[in-house]
């Protein structure tokens, strides 16, 4: 089959490893042929949507409160015979705009993070226009990196940090559930003296870690912390968040307590929208015990097997770290995560990608035609696409030239061919 996969690529060069796995897995594992294509400046007036048996949208493409795609390019899709597959995250905000999407579009099949119960709430059958909903995970392993990590692992006797771990404070009208995240790193990091931790602990946004930095600082730890994702509540039209954000900027120094007293009481809280996170992938391929809030984990792992687990509230934590201190027990934590997890084919990438193909053998009649598909095409349109979007004003310039280009700016006579090279590469990029 033919797959026009559509995503930001711009986007993957400052997130995390993970979502550039998400979106690159499909080229390196299908049996199928995938056609990468980056919307931001407009899909080519002349590429044939017919011409795919498949479109695949990317959730870096769109979220309840950004999306990298035009009206017009919409359309297109729309009118297209080809099977529609949307991969979406963050389903709990926004969730009435995220229906119209979904029904403008007339897509044929959701991949979804939702449990049983929470998709019938977000995507009722009568609802939507979609004919399956597929329950995935927002990450898997990644084999390729297995393989590099495995040689340099250090045993945890030889590891420097007991704990270490990277949050960040969500927003408030995530719930008590969204705030977990900062909340675990907070008391670990003020028991630390008390309990006598070497820690490097983290919440704040600016000191997360990605890419290699990230592994490399998961193997320096013999132990790292963590919550399910998700939200203890869902925003159906946006007014939670809109409550939320309103109190806050009369009150900008409220905590979140002071926010769910005031706030939050007006709307059920319960941890209804939750999934693994990716990082417990990450944790078991670096054989970095993990010590976990108690919770489902999308069924992935069970508490005392392959994490310590620890209450919400913390009030277990001395028998967590009586745990953790027990070197043979947390060796026995470590080895069965890594055998379940990293030796198992059933939560790889590959294994994903088998069972994303076995579903479009089964939905999709492959009755299209390519018409002039090159593969260069695609590949050179993304790269320029790219470049335009990471460096901006300086458009395909190399960012140590920025004197350059500001000197040019500065120059009326010169600014002027300037912003007319900017016009004409802007319009040569969209194809049109």
């Amino acid at each position: 089959m033919k797959i026009l996969f559509l995503y930001n690529h711009s986007h993957i060069f400052s997130v995390a490893q993970t979502i550039k796995d998400h979106i690159y897995c499909f080229r390196k594992y299908s049996k199928n042929t995938f056609y990468y294509m980056d919307p931001h400046f407009g899909l080519p007036a002349k590429l044939d949507m017919d011409s795919f048996d498949v479109i695949v949208l990317h959730y870096s493409i769109y979220t309840p409160l950004n999306l990298f795609f035009h009206q017009d390019d919409m359309r297109k899709v729309r009118s297209s015979k080809a099977h529609k597959v949307l991969f979406i995250q963050d389903e709990y905000r926004q969730v009435l705009k995220a229906r119209d999407f979904i029904n403008f579009l007339e897509i044929d099949t959701i991949y979804t993070l939702a449990d049983s119960n929470c998709k019938n709430l977000i995507y009722p059958p009568t609802e939507i226009c979609s004919k399956q909903l597929i329950s995935c995970l927002p990450g898997y392993l990644n084999p390729g990196l297995k393989k590099k990590l495995s040689r340099s692992l250090l045993p945890q006797e030889s590891r420097e940090i007991d704990i270490g771990y990277r949050g960040r404070p969500l927003p408030h009208w995530l719930g008590e559930f969204g705030q977990r995240k900062s909340l675990i790193g907070d008391f670990f990091k003020n028991i630390s003296k008390k309990e006598d931790l070497k820690i490097n602990i983290q919440t704040a946004e600016a000191e997360r870690i990605y890419g290699k930095k990230w592994y490399s600082f998961l193997e320096s730890c013999k132990a790292t912390l963590g919550v399910e994702g998700g939200s203890g509540l869902i925003d159906f039209k946006g007014d939670i968040q809109e409550a939320c954000d309103s109190y806050l900027e009369r009150f900008p120094n409220a905590d979140f307590d002071t926010v769910e007293k005031e706030v939050l009481c007006n709307y059920e809280q319960k941890p209804i929208y939750r999934a693994i996170s990716p990082r417990v992938f990450e944790a078991a391929m670096t054989k970095t015990c993990q010590i976990l809030t108690r919770g489902d984990y999308s069924g992935v792992i069970e508490p005392d097997i392959h994490y310590i687990p620890i209450e919400p509230d913390f009030s277990d934590y001395k028998e967590a770290l009586s745990k953790f201190r027990d070197l043979s027990f947390r060796n026995q934590i470590i080895e069965k995560a890594h055998t379940d997890l990293c030796l198992n084919d059933t939560w790889s990438y590959k294994s994903f990608v088998k069972d994303f193909d076995e579903h479009l053998d089964e939905s999709v009649y492959s009755s299209a035609k390519p018409k002039n598909l090159k593969l260069k095409f695609f590949v050179v349109r993304n790269f320029i696409s790219t470049t335009a979007n990471e460096i901006q004003d300086q458009i395909i310039f190399p960012k140590v030239y920025s004197p350059i280009i500001l000197r040019v700016k500065s120059n009326s006579s010169t600014n002027n061919v300037y912003q007319k090279y900017k016009k004409t590469l802007k319009k040569y990029l969209s194809l049109r």
